[in-house]
């Protein structure tokens, strides 16, 4: 369950309260930007693909799925978008705390915050 200022404002495992803030999301560096890489990017995508100021990182909320950065690399090379980096980051607990009360935590358990009132973060294990 997340607590937040003593009062429970969500409950579930950990990974039913992963998913209730969402899934996955795709972080794509390139070489250079490359207006193709968004439309490469598209079939993957469960939200917008937004494009860094420079053009050269992406992001966006995608679905798991078995290999979906083998996928993803080879929809880029197919486009001829030249990669450096890909990365798919699961949502983690902080996350989850995170994009439920609007604050961090400094990780699992209590957490001290301003003016002295707790935020907590605890898994139920069903």
């Amino acid at each position: 369950m997340v607590i937040d200022h003593g009062r429970v404002i969500a409950g579930g495992t950990a990974a039913e309260l992963k998913a209730q803030i969402g899934g996955a999301r795709l972080e794509v560096t390139l070489s250079e930007a490359d207006t193709a890489a968004s439309v490469a990017l598209a079939p993957f995508a469960a939200g917008p693909v937004r494009v860094s100021h420079d053009g050269r990182r992406l992001r966006a909320p995608v679905h798991r799925a078995r290999g979906l950065a083998t996928a993803v690399v080879r929809a880029l090379d197919s486009a001829g978008v030249t990669v450096d980096d890909v990365d798919v980051h699961q949502p983690s607990l902080d996350d989850v705390f995170f994009a439920l009360t609007g604050h961090p935590t400094d990780g699992l358990g209590a957490a001290a915050e301003p003016g002295g009132s707790e935020a907590a973060l605890e898994v139920a294990h069903r």
